[in-house]
């Protein structure tokens, strides 16, 4: 089995930039893009419960990916199982017409390759630039976690510099605002949360999703950006260069650790419905 190549140790790229926290910044901008191609979207809305339960069911999902990557063997092993199980229940057809299947290796590739990039995107951004022979080592060792949500293999873009340009063709040419990824996008800025979480979550989500986005999708998404936010955000990745230099590695990634080890995902509060305005409701 493909994910016996797993779980990731200590001395692999994957380890060196998944287990930095500030990735998780970039959990705006991968849903989205997921959300932003059309069959992705029909089956979120068809088989999620996205606008009932949005944020247990991200940690559920950061969970799952976490401990596929770095969990014990047989966690990793059993994450595996479940996403695969979970994929092979979601198929139907869009509002389109278009017949869709969660198992289709097209579909599984871009979905993993939005984690892939953001992951490369951030850390590069916020930790410490990279070689070219890093980024194709951490390449190389993705491709590990695509086959083992049941992407065949051969089915990744075969090098990372491939893997740029089909990401780069697949954003200006196949993804599109669609009524699911503005529900998203609206969840996003809007999260149904207790005060004042829901005012920290929505203020720093909405910033450092609008940061990432294409700028194309920005506005048709809600989104708006100006000067001024982006000196503010080229300030928050010095800044956190620098805290990287002084932090030491193992503390860094104390948090990442607690979540792996965690028997369940994070969901200590009780999410409210989203109150879905007019214009945005199906």
């Amino acid at each position: 089995m493909v994910s016996a190549a797993l779980p990731f140790r200590k001395g692999s790229m994957t380890w060196r930039i998944n287990m930095e926290p500030v990735i998780a910044l970039g959990g705006g901008r991968a849903l989205l893009l997921q959300v932003l191609h059309p069959l992705v979207a029909a089956g979120v809305d068809q088989h999620s419960s996205f606008a009932q339960d949005p944020f247990r069911r991200g940690f559920r999902t950061a969970d799952m990916m976490l401990k596929l990557a770095f969990g014990d063997e047989a966690t990793s092993q059993r994450q595996s199982v479940v996403l695969r199980r979970m994929h092979q229940r979601i198929k139907g057809v869009s509002a389109d017409g278009v017949p869709y299947d969660a198992m289709d290796p097209s579909l599984l590739v871009w979905v993993w390759a939005t984690l892939v990039e953001v992951s490369l995107l951030l850390y590069e951004r916020a930790v410490e630039p990279l070689s070219e022979a890093e980024r194709e080592r951490y390449y190389e060792e993705q491709k590990r976690i695509a086959y083992a949500t049941g992407v065949p293999e051969g089915a990744c873009p075969e090098s990372y510099g491939a893997f740029t340009e089909y990401v780069d063709g697949m954003i200006d040419t196949e993804l599109r605002a669609t009524p699911t990824a503005r529900l998203v996008a609206y969840a996003g800025r809007h999260p149904p949360l207790p005060w004042p979480l829901s005012f920290v979550a929505g203020t720093i989500g909405t910033f450092f999703t609008a940061a990432l986005l294409p700028e194309r999708f920005r506005r048709e998404l809600g989104y708006s950006w100006s000067p001024s936010k982006e000196r503010l955000l080229r300030l928050f990745f010095f800044v956190s260069r620098v805290i990287v230099k002084l932090t030491p590695r193992s503390f860094r990634h104390l948090q990442n650790r607690y979540l792996i080890g965690r028997r369940a995902p994070l969901g200590w509060w009780r999410n409210r419905p989203i109150r879905v305005p007019d214009e945005l409701a199906s």
